[in-house]
C-alpha cells in the first residue's frame, strides 16, 4: 500500500455518521497555487507564525464558515489554511444519517465553485486533489491536543522551513524532572494522536483487544507510537507502525554520544520527520545491562507522553509541548 492509498482508508470499525470528532485534512490542486502565506516572527524569548490566506484561500475560508450553514450539527472547532492542504478540525454534534464523506465533498464543492466565480479562467480545475485524510478524536482527553496541533501548523512549517535545527538534536531537555538528548523530530511529541505500545504478561485478553485496536487506529491514521520496544510484541506493533507510515518515539536506556547520527532505517525515519529518539543525557560506554527498574522508567516516560502529562524545556526559553 502507497501513501496515497492510506491517505484514503477509512477506519472500517467506525461509523462515520455517528456522534464524532474529526481532524480532517484536504491537499490542494497545484495549479491553483498556495492557498496561505506562511509568516514568522522570532523574538528573543519566543517564535510565532502565522497565516495569510491568498486570494485563492479567501475561497477556502468561505466554504468553512458556511459548513455549519449547511450542516447545522456540525460545528467547526478549528481550521487551518496552509500552502497546500487545510485542516479542519469537526465536532458532529450528533447522529445522523450523513456520512462524513457528504460534508467534505460538499465543503471541496463549494471550494471548487468560489474559485471559479473569482478565477474563471480555471475552467474545470478542483480546488482539492481527490480523496481527504480523517483522524478520529476516539480517545478521552485528546480533543485539546487535536486543537493545538490545528493551531502549530503555522509554526511547524516555519520551523521546518527556517529552522530545520530545531529537528536535529537537543541535548540537556527536561523531561519529568530528569534530563535527556532529544534527537530526531520532537515536534512529534505534540501530534494530536500518540498511543503507548506496552504488552504485558499482566494484561488480560480483552485489555490486548482494547489496546490493539488503540494501536491500529493510531498506525491507520499515521499517529504517533510512544514506547522503548523491549518487548518482541512491541516491536512487531512497531514494525507494523513504520511501514504503514506512523511516526515513532523511541524511549532508549542509553545516552547518545557525541558525534550520534542514527543509521539504516532510523536514518531514513529522521529523513521523514518521523522519529524522535529519547534518550539519557549521559551516554554510557559500557554495554547498559537492562535492568526491572530501567524497563519500568522507561515504560513510564513513555506512558506519561502519551498521556500528554509532561512538558520539556527547551534551551534558550521554556516552551511546553
Amino acid at each position: 500500500m502507497n501513501n496515497s492509498d492510506r491517505y484514503l482508508q477509512r477506519a472500517t470499525w467506525h461509523d462515520y455518521t455517528s456522534r464524532s470528532s474529526y481532524l480532517v485534512t484536504l491537499r490542494s490542486n497545484s495549479q491553483i497555487g498556495p492557498l496561505s502565506d506562511v509568516i514568522a516572527k522570532k523574538t528573543s524569548i519566543d517564535y510565532k507564525a502565522r497565516y495569510r490566506p491568498t486570494k485563492a484561500g479567501l475561497q477556502a475560508m468561505t466554504a468553512v464558515r458556511n459548513i455549519n450553514v449547511n450542516f447545522s450539527w456540525v460545528d467547526v472547532m478549528r481550521y487551518c489554511i496552509m500552502p497546500d492542504h487545510v485542516h479542519l478540525l469537526l465536532y458532529v454534534k450528533e447522529k445522523t444519517d450523513v456520512h462524513l464523506g457528504k460534508i467534505i465533498n460538499k465543503f471541496e464543492i463549494e471550494c471548487t465553485q468560489n474559485l471559479k466565480a473569482v478565477f474563471p479562467e480555471y475552467g474545470d480545475i478542483s480546488y482539492f486533489l481527490p480523496g481527504y485524510n480523517d483522524k478520529i478524536v476516539y480517545k478521552a482527553g485528546t480533543l485539546q491536543r487535536f486543537k493545538r496541533y490545528v493551531e502549530d501548523n503555522p509554526l511547524r512549517y516555519a520551523l521546518r522551513r527556517e529552522h530545520p535545527e530545531f529537528f536535529n538534536r537537543l541535548q540537556n531537555v527536561c523531561i519529568d524532572g530528569d534530563y535527556f538528548t532529544v534527537y530526531g523530530n520532537f515536534f512529534l511529541l505534540r501530534h494530536p494522536m500518540i498511543s503507548n505500545v506496552r504488552v504485558s504478561r499482566s494484561f488480560s485478553e480483552a485489555e490486548i483487544s482494547d489496546m490493539r485496536k488503540e494501536w491500529e487506529e493510531t498506525i491507520r491514521a499515521q499517529g504517533v507510537l510512544v514506547s522503548p520496544f523491549y518487548n518482541p510484541k512491541e516491536k512487531e506493533i512497531r514494525d507494523m507502525g513504520i511501514e504503514s507510515g506512523a511516526r515513532i518515539i523511541k524511549v532508549v536506556e542509553n545516552g547518545l554520544p557525541e558525534r550520534f547520527k542514527p543509521s539504516g532505517r532510523d536514518f531514513d525515519l529522521c529523513c521523514e520527520g518521523r522519529l524522535l529518539i529519547i534518550a539519557p543525557a549521559v551516554h554510557q560506554t559500557r554495554k547498559v545491562v537492562l535492568s526491572r527498574d530501567m524497563c519500568q522508567y522507561g515504560n513510564k516516560i513513555a506512558k506519561k507522553i502519551a498521556d500528554g502529562a509532561l512538558s520539556m524545556n527547551l534551551i534558550g526559553g521554556r516552551k511546553k509541548l
